[in-house]
C-alpha cells in the first residue's frame, strides 16, 4: 500500500520558498518588461518596422504569459501554505483526540496501584514501579504505588528449580486476589492493577475470577482498574490466546486463552509491535513472521516497561479500533517499532550494521 508523508513544517518552508521564487521571477519580469515589450526600429523602412512590430508582439505575449505564471505561482504558494496549516491543525486535533481517548473513567476515593513484575522479577524495584506509573497515570491520575510480590517464575528460563509457569501464575492470582479485596473491602481504597508479561497473565486470570464471584461480592466497576503491558493473553496477538487450549505438560505451560474483553473494569492493554509474546503473527505458517516474532521476544518484549507512552512522538502510540458493536471497557494500544527485530543483530555488526541513514530507517 503506498503512503504519502506530510510534514507541516516542510510544507510551510516549501510555500515560503515558492513565495521567494515568485518575487524573483516578478523582479526579473519587471526588469525585462521594457526591452521585451517594445523594440525600436533600426531604420524607417517598412521591413524594419514590421520586424520591430513582430518582436514587440512576441514580447507582449511573453509578458502576458509571465503574468499568468506569476498568478498561478502565487495561488499555488497560498494553497500549499493553507494545506500545511490545515494538516497541522488536523494533526493537532488527532493528537488531542488520542490524548483524550487514553483517559479511562476515574476511580472513586483514594487509589492504590498494585504493581507486579515480570518473569524473574518477583519484587519490583523503585525504577520499575515508576516506569509502570507512566502507563497508569494518564488513565487513573496520581496513585499511591505499591510493589506487590508474586512468584514470577518460569521454568526453565528463571532457573532449573523454578516453578513452572502454570504454578507460578496460579499462586500469583491468589496473592493478587487477596491484595485487591484487602485494599477495597478492608482499607476502603480503589485499586489499579499494573501488570507486565507474566503478571499481565495473572491480572487477566484475576478478571475471570472476579467475574465469577457471586453478585455483590466483587469490587464495583468504579473501584478497580487494570493496566497491562506486553500481555501474552492479549485478545488480538497474545501467544496464549493465539493457541488457546494448548498444553505443554513437560514445561508446565497452559495456554489460557484471551484476557476477558467484557470486563466491567476500565482496562488498558499496551502492546509493543512485533513483541512475540503479545503480538504474535496471525498466520503462524508464515515462517519469516514467526522468526521476527521470536526475535521480538528478545529485542522488543523486554523494552516495553521502559517506554514512556506520554513522551512518544506523534503516531508512535496508536489506539486500535474495535468492532462497532463493542461496548466494553477495554482500550487497546500499540506502540510502533521502527525496525524489524529479525534484522536487529545485523545492526550490531561493525561496518555492515547501519551502513547509511537510508537503510538504517528501513531495517
Amino acid at each position: 500500500m503506498p503512503y504519502v508523508l506530510a510534514d507541516p513544517q516542510m510544507m510551510a518552508t516549501a510555500a515560503a520558498d515558492l513565495e521567494r521564487i515568485g518575487v524573483a521571477v516578478g523582479s526579473a519580469s519587471a526588469a525585462a518588461a521594457g526591452p521585451t515589450s517594445s523594440l525600436a526600429a533600426a531604420a524607417a523602412d517598412e521591413v524594419s518596422a514590421a520586424i520591430a512590430n513582430l518582436f514587440g508582439a512576441y514580447g507582449r505575449e511573453y509578458q502576458a504569459i509571465v503574468n499568468l505564471l506569476k498568478a498561478f505561482q502565487a495561488e499555488f504558494a497560498r494553497t500549499l501554505a493553507a494545506a500545511g496549516l490545515v494538516y497541522a491543525q488536523s494533526e493537532a486535533t488527532n493528537a488531542a483526540t488520542v490524548s483524550a481517548s487514553i483517559t479511562a473513567s476515574p476511580l472513586t476515593g483514594p487509589t492504590v496501584s498494585l504493581i507486579m513484575g515480570g518473569s524473574g522479577n518477583p519484587t519490583p524495584g523503585i525504577d520499575y514501579v515508576n516506569d509502570l506509573l507512566n502507563y497508569i497515570s494518564p488513565q487513573f491520575g496520581a496513585t499511591n504505588a505499591q510493589a506487590l510480590f508474586t512468584p514470577e517464575q518460569l521454568y526453565p528460563l528463571t532457573g532449573e528449580k523454578s516453578l513452572p509457569l502454570t504454578t507460578s501464575v496460579s499462586q500469583g492470582v491468589q496473592i493478587l486476589h487477596n491484595a485487591i479485596l484487602s485494599e477495597v473491602n478492608t482499607l476502603g481504597n480503589s485499586v489499579v492493577v499494573g501488570g507486565y508479561s507474566q503478571s499481565a497473565i495473572i491480572a487477566s486470570l484475576e478478571m475471570r475470577n472476579l467475574a465469577a464471584m457471586p453478585p455483590g461480592t466483587a469490587p464495583p466497576a468504579d473501584r478497580l482498574g487494570f493496566v497491562l503491558l506486553a500481555n501474552p493473553m492479549n485478545p488480538n496477538g497474545g501467544l496464549l490466546s493465539r493457541f488457546a487450549g494448548l498444553s505443554l505438560p513437560s514445561l508446565g505451560v497452559e495456554f489460557f486463552g484471551a484476557t476477558p474483553a467484557d470486563t466491567i473494569y476500565p482496562t488498558s492493554i499496551y502492546t509493543h509491535e512485533y513483541d512475540g509474546f503479545a503480538d504474535f503473527p496471525r498466520y503462524p505458517l508464515n515462517i519469516v513472521s514467526d522468526l521476527n516474532a521470536i526475535a521480538g521476544i528478545a529485542f522488543v518484549h523486554t523494552d516495553t516497561p521502559e517506554i514512556n507512552p506520554q513522551t512518544l512522538p506523534p503516531g508512535d502510540l496508536i489506539k486500535l479500533p474495535t468492532e462497532p458493536t463493542y461496548n466494553g471497557n477495554t482500550s487497546y494500544y500499540i506502540i510502533r517499532t521502527h525496525h524489524l527485530p529479525l534484522l536487529t543483530p545485523l545492526r550490531f555488526i561493525p561496518v555492515l550494521g547501519n551502513p547509511s541513514p537510508i537503510w538504517s530507517n528501513r531495517i
